[in-house]
Order: C-alpha cells, then structure tokens, then sequence
C-alpha cells in the first residue's frame, strides 16, 4: 500500500499553500489606510492588519569590489492575516517591491477549489470597493504541494514520479536523492503570454520532504482594473484563474505516478 510509504500534507491532497497573485501597474500608496478594510468587511476573512517593512539588498560596487548594501523600506506594504484554531489560515497582502507590485491572498488550510475561488473573489470585491483606482497587469496561481517519505527503506523517487513525465528529466528520477529540479517555460496564450515554474526539491535528512512548487503567470496584453475584471470582464478573469488552475493540474498529472494521483484525489482538487 502507498500509505506505508509516502504521506500526503493533508489527508486527501497534497497541498500546503495556495497563492493566487495580481501584480499591479503602479506602488501602492500608503498602505496603513488599506486597514479600515476590517470594518468594511474583511473582518470576516481576517483577524489581524500588519504594516510591513521591506528589507532589501542590493548588489553595487564599492572600492573593495561588490559589496552587498541593506536598505529598509518602511511602510513597504500591508497584510491581513487571519487565524483558524490558533494557526494562520490566510493572508492577505499588498507588497511594494524595487520592480513590482503586487496584491496576493494565501491559503494555509486548503480544501478544493470552488471554496478557494469563491473566498479570494469576496476578498478582491471588497477591496475593489473600496479602493477603484487599481490596475492589474498579470495573475498567477502557485502551489506548494508537500509530500513526506515516511517508509524506513531509502526514499524512491521512481515510487512518487512518472518516470515518463515530459515535464520532469528521467536523470531526476535516478539521481541521488538530495537533488532539486527546475523546469520553467514562457508560451503564447491568445494574446496574452504564460510563464511557468516548476520546482520540485528532496529533503533526505531527518525527515524526508518532497515539495513540489509549481507557479504559473499570465500576463495581460493590457492593464485592466479590477473593477473591470470583477464585473463586465469577469468571464475573463474567471476563465484565467480556471486556466492556471487547470494547468496546475495537468503538470501533476505529467509527473507524479497512477498511484500518487489516487492517494491525492487529484481528479477532483
């Protein structure tokens, strides 16, 4: 039996974080005033508002060569965060960085993704609300599915992967099993463009750990604000978040073997 061997993070998925992005045109403008949001409703998605203070390093060169230089950005961004039976359940930030912006909702508790969707639409609505003048340029989706080996044999990849998967390399699957994998992709979708992540890592230490990172991105051929994708573009914005998602799904189905994908419940995640 798979079970003797290998342990989903929940007991009938394999996900530990989901993240849903928008990425913004422009900075966020003093993100302290996005905290009366609790009382205009996100008070029943979240329990606590933080400011956030950006750390940031850059490389530059110095009369001894390149030296690292470490800056703080106060007021960098906000976050919601709320709690379910003492844990962090959800978070929701606005984050300024030197080259993007970017507004990201995550869930901590996972189940499937109707409910997923449904909760991060009230989320944006009630942000678009109350805050009109925000324009989106991309969407991405991103989970982090997690995976521990718990047999006391030495970990078989060959046992979790698809050993003819076209989106993972045959030599991951036979290379010692301490390894990392990347596969990143760039692809046309109509008039809009996809870039794609994949990353799969093997903890063989104390406890064995095999997570699988897959972040997927659609840019826009033009900015839309969420009003608009919230309302008369909304079959749009659905069927994009639905594409990514699907996606996601069709790389798990590529690389992990019949067996892994009935112990996730994979069809109907």
């Amino acid at each position: 039996m798979i079970e003797t061997y290998l342990k989903p993070f929940s007991h009938n998925h394999s996900i530990r974080e989901a993240v849903v992005t928008i990425f913004l045109g422009s900075p966020i403008i003093k993100p302290e005033r996005f905290q009366e949001l609790i009382t205009k409703g996100l008070g029943e998605y979240f329990h606590l508002f933080e400011n956030v203070n950006a750390v940031q390093i850059q490389i530059k060169p110095g009369v001894n060569g390149l030296t690292p230089q470490q800056t703080t950005q106060q007021n960098a961004g906000f976050r919601f965060v709320g709690f379910n039976q003492g844990k962090i359940g959800t978070v929701f930030q606005g984050i300024n960085e030197l080259e993007r912006t970017f507004m990201s909702y995550h869930s901590f508790g996972y189940k499937r993704w109707a409910e997923f969707l449904d909760n991060y639409l009230s989320v944006l609505s009630i942000l678009s609300q109350n805050h009109e003048a925000l324009f989106i340029r991309a969407v991405s989706i991103h989970y982090i599915d997690e995976f521990t080996w718990v047999s006391q044999e030495p970990l078989d990849l060959n046992k979790i992967f698809n050993d003819e998967a076209k989106y993972m390399s045959k030599a991951f699957l036979d290379s010692s099993n301490t390894s990392n994998f990347i596969y990143t992709t760039e692809k046309k979708d109509g008039s809009s463009l996809l870039f794609d992540r994949l990353d799969i890592k093997v903890d063989n230490k104390i406890t064995k750990n095999i997570t699988i990172s897959h972040n997927i991105l659609k840019q826009f051929d033009d900015f839309k604000s969420l009003s608009s994708l919230l309302d008369n573009e909304k079959d749009f914005f659905l069927e994009s978040l639905q594409k990514l998602h699907n996606y996601n799904k069709e790389i798990l189905n590529d690389i992990l073997n019949d067996r892994v994908k009935t112990l996730i419940n994979l069809p109907n995640q």
